[in-house]
């Protein structure tokens, strides 16, 4: 395991990593089946985690052949495949547009264009990934 000098990692430190890890990893697997839960983000913490705390749990979610993918991916500066964020831009419109349409009551119009916002300021960031 690869230690950042001056930055020893205790017995309590790496339990703790491997926790947050393994709670990133099942919110990364939520994300899978959950169109407005993000899945990238939170396999990445789950590896980053991982890679501090345990070379075992490490090794064994780049082996993934889903997850392992998308970590070597963004290692490798390839960021996030064009089909994953068109895939999510999609799945963020529908909910999104879905939720101030179909949601929200029309007396509350700001309620509405601010969710579109957001929904138009994550499709961007998507984009820039």
């Amino acid at each position: 395991m690869r230690r950042i000098p001056g930055y020893p990692l205790s017995r309590f430190n790496r339990i703790i990593l491997i926790i947050a890890g393994s709670c990133a990893l099942a919110l990364g697997i939520v994300g899978v089946v959950v169109p407005i839960l993000p899945t990238t983000p939170f396999i990445l913490l789950s590896a980053a985690c991982f890679a501090r705390s345990s070379k075992t749990l490490y090794r064994r979610l780049l082996t993934t052949p889903l997850f392992g993918r998308i970590i070597r991916r963004y290692l490798a500066g390839h960021g996030i495949s064009i089909r994953t964020k068109l895939i999510s831009q999609a799945f963020v419109a529908v909910t999104i547009g879905f939720s101030a349409l179909a949601i929200i009551p029309a007396n509350l119009l700001w309620v509405r264009i601010v969710l579109i916002l957001i929904g138009i300021a994550v499709i961007i960031h998507i984009g820039r990934l």
